[in-house]
Parts: structure tokens; C-alpha cells; sequence
């Protein structure tokens, strides 16, 4: 569990994330992006014309990565869908996750969203992938949480999961932002952390 402190919060939600003229050998990776305004843009940019494929799952986010996305020019030519899975059955229905995951663990955790991510890169259907390929997306994103204005005992409002599907591999985490926060908020901070780990696994 990451607990998302108060200067965290404020680098990943600010509005214009640029780095210019700074020493990147000694910022690594610490760097979001040079020369980009958003998140997005920076993801935007690193899949935008590389012949890879991008796959959404949202419930907790409502379709607002995808809607950064296709906010910018040439992006039909890497994302291939996105599912606002808000409802359980959709989860289920669509995506493939296991009832009995949701049963056992709730829709806001890690083996959900994770189950979540597997099956947007699932959906798509492209021919250049052949019946031995697990995947038939590059990359998929999936996000789950409680945003309020009411939790539980066992997921407190705050309570998010996000998953990335990137080289066959599935990367979750869970992060709780503090449930005085807004549900834009909680909404928004999540984005901002689901677009920064599909950029961190696009860049390996």
C-alpha cells in the first residue's frame, strides 16, 4: 500500500508538468517529461507512430484517460478501445474477470484491476497477432477505486488500484489519497499516477 503524501500529490496533479534545461543524468527517471504540458502528452508522444497498441479498462477513472488520449491528434493509431467498466457485471461480462476474485477481494483490489488490465488487452482484435499470442494489445491500462462520498471499513473512500499490462507483464499498485479529498480529485490524482506508470513501462 502507498500512501500518497501531500508533495506527491501536488507534483502528480499539477497542470503543466515540464522539465526544461535540468540535468538528466542526475534526475533519471524522476522526470516526467521535456518539453510536454500534460502526462497524456508525454504518453501521447512515446506511443504515437511506434506500432504499438494501447488498451483501456476504467471504472473509478469514468473514461477520463482515454479522454486525455484522443484529445490529441494521431492517437487512433495506437488506441485501439476503452471500456468504462463501472458496474460489476461489466467487469465480468466484458472483461473477463473472475466472479470469484470479486467475491473473495472486492472490485477495488489489486487482483481485480489486474484481471481488469488482461482483459481490455484481450478485446482487441488485430491481425498482425497470431493464435499463439497471449496478448493482442501492447499495453493496457486498468483502474478501480472508491471515490466517495461514502467507503467502507474494508476500502475507506481513497482507496485506488491501478494496473499496467506492459511486455506480458502485469504492474499494480494500491494508493490511498486522503478521503477529505474531493472525487474529482481522488479521480483526477488518479489519472495522473495510471498515465505516469504506463509511461514508466512503455520507457522499461
Amino acid at each position: 500500500l502507498h500512501r500518497v503524501d501531500r508533495r506527491q500529490r501536488q507534483m502528480c496533479i499539477r497542470d503543466r508538468i515540464i522539465a526544461e534545461n535540468v540535468d538528466t543524468k542526475v534526475l533519471g527517471d524522476t522526470i516526467v517529461a521535456q518539453k510536454q504540458e500534460t502526462l497524456a502528452g508525454e504518453v501521447h508522444r512515446l506511443l504515437n507512430g511506434s506500432n504499438k497498441h494501447l488498451a483501456i479498462a476504467e471504472s473509478l477513472t469514468g473514461g477520463e484517460i482515454s479522454s486525455q488520449l484522443v484529445a490529441f491528434s494521431g492517437s487512433s493509431s495506437y488506441l485501439k478501445h476503452a471500456i468504462v467498466s463501472y458496474c460489476n457485471e461489466a467487469k465480468v461480462n466484458i472483461l473477463n474477470v473472475c466472479p470469484t476474485v470479486i467475491e473473495q477481494h472486492s472490485e477495488v483490489s489489486l487482483q481485480c484491476v489486474a484481471q481488469m488490465a488482461i482483459g481490455a488487452a484481450r478485446l482487441v482484435s488485430d491481425s498482425r497477432v497470431d493464435s499463439n499470442t497471449t496478448y493482442s494489445a501492447d499495453y493496457a491500462i486498468a483502474t478501480s477505486g472508491m471515490a466517495g462520498p461514502t467507503g467502507t471499513e474494508q476500502i475507506p473512500v481513497g482507496t485506488v488500484v491501478i494496473a499496467v499490462l506492459a511486455h506480458n507483464k502485469v504492474y499494480s499498485q494500491k494508493i490511498a489519497i486522503s478521503s477529505s479529498r474531493s472525487r474529482n480529485y481522488i479521480r483526477d490524482l488518479t489519472v495522473a499516477v495510471a498515465l505516469d506508470m504506463l509511461r514508466r513501462a512503455i520507457l522499461g
